[in-house]
This record gives C-alpha cells, sequence and structure tokens, in this order.
C-alpha cells in the first residue's frame, strides 16, 4: 500500500511539472477559407484557430482554448490571398487560402507577446500550384521551400521545426527567398513542456526522503 502512495505521489509531481507554462497559438492565412472548427487539429492536437484575412497588425490572437493570448503579429507580404478553388474539407480550408508575396518581394509573419521557452513550429504551404513558401527562416533557422498540395502531406504540404528558442517573446518568420510567388497557409505554435525549478527541486526532495526510509 505504501508503495503505490509513493508512486502516486511521483506521478502528481511529474505531471504538475511537465504542464504546460504558456499558450499554443494556431494560425490560418488567408481571405477565401475561414472558419476552421475547434475539433480540427491539422497535424497536431485540436484547437481554436486565428483567421488573418489582411496585412499589417494584428492583437489579441485567441490560444487554443479561444481565451486572449496577448500574442500579436505583423504580416508584409503583397496580399492575403487564395486558390480560388472550393474548399470541401478542412484541409483544404486550411491549405487553400495564403498570404504571398509576388516575384522580387520579400514577406514577414513577426510574433510578439509570447512567453519564452522552446516551440515546436508547423508552417503549411499553399495549395496553388504558382505559391510555394520559397525559402524562409524562423527564428534565423533555416526552412527549405514547400511546393504545397491540397492533402497533408509532410515535406510537401507541411513541416516543422522543432525546439525553437524563445528569448524575446518573438517568433520571426522570414523570407529568403524573392523568386516567383512565395508565402504561407498556417502555422502552428506548439509550446514544449519544461519542468520548473521549484517542481525540480520537489521531485529531488521527494526522492531522498523516499532513501531516507529505506
Amino acid at each position: 500500500m505504501e508503495s503505490i502512495k509513493r508512486l502516486f505521489c511521483i506521478l502528481t509531481l511529474t505531471l504538475t511539472c511537465s504542464a504546460y507554462a504558456h499558450a499554443d497559438i494556431y494560425v490560418d492565412f488567408g481571405d477565401d477559407f475561414t472558419g476552421l472548427p475547434a475539433s480540427y487539429g491539422a497535424v497536431n492536437s485540436p484547437g481554436v484557430w486565428n483567421d488573418i484575412v489582411s496585412l499589417g497588425s494584428t492583437s489579441g490572437l485567441l490560444d487554443t482554448n479561444g481565451d486572449a493570448s496577448g500574442v500579436s503579429l505583423v504580416l508584409n507580404a503583397t496580399s492575403a490571398s487564395g486558390h480560388l478553388i472550393p474548399a470541401n474539407n478542412n484541409d483544404e480550408t486550411l491549405l487553400h487560402d495564403n498570404f504571398l508575396s509576388t516575384s522580387g518581394n520579400s514577406w514577414s509573419a513577426v510574433f510578439s507577446g509570447l512567453q519564452n521557452g522552446l516551440y515546436d513550429v508547423y508552417y503549411y504551404a499553399p495549395a496553388n500550384t504558382n505559391v510555394s513558401t520559397g525559402t524562409f527562416s524562423i527564428n534565423g533557422q533555416a526552412q527549405s521551400s514547400l511546393s504545397g498540395g491540397s492533402t497533408l502531406v509532410q515535406g510537401q504540404s507541411w513541416a516543422v521545426q522543432s525546439g525553437v528558442v524563445v528569448n524575446s517573446g518573438q517568433i520571426s518568420i522570414l523570407s529568403t527567398s524573392t523568386a516567383s510567388n512565395r508565402g504561407l497557409s498556417g502555422v502552428q505554435f506548439i509550446a514544449v513542456p519544461e519542468p520548473s525549478a521549484a517542481c525540480l527541486l520537489g521531485l529531488v526532495l521527494f526522492a531522498c526522503g523516499l532513501r531516507r526510509r529505506r
């Protein structure tokens, strides 16, 4: 019985230490297809999506619970456009519209107000065969160009950069190519759970206490 109690305490401490300290953010770019349901998770867990239908500044993005997160976006591009082909399902609603910059022009999407830590950043390419992502960077980490598609295929319509470090509250996604038409259909920022110092200390002390009892 005592061993079961100890196991329960360890599990409780571990789960507490692994809790997310900051919010996940999902964004669907483009003005043609909006209204992704919170039940739609793309390649990750479901949650509320933000529709970004215009360029410039957008404040008060919602987290995946639908609560105001304090995260804002500054989007610079040529247009917030779409594929002009009907969207028949949620994947196509995400992928069939986008923002883009035309040949010779750059684009950028800078998110501010994030809590510092590590994030996995999922990004989605436009389904339009005339618009790729082009090469770009996420907080200085180079990303290869994706050609896009109407279904979720890793390496074609989506990819992920794991462990993006945020230490100034920002995730900056910056185009590094100006050739042809380029843009993004969407992004997801997934916070990586990090144990706090207090939780780690609690686990150590608890383990030491068990050792003394033995």
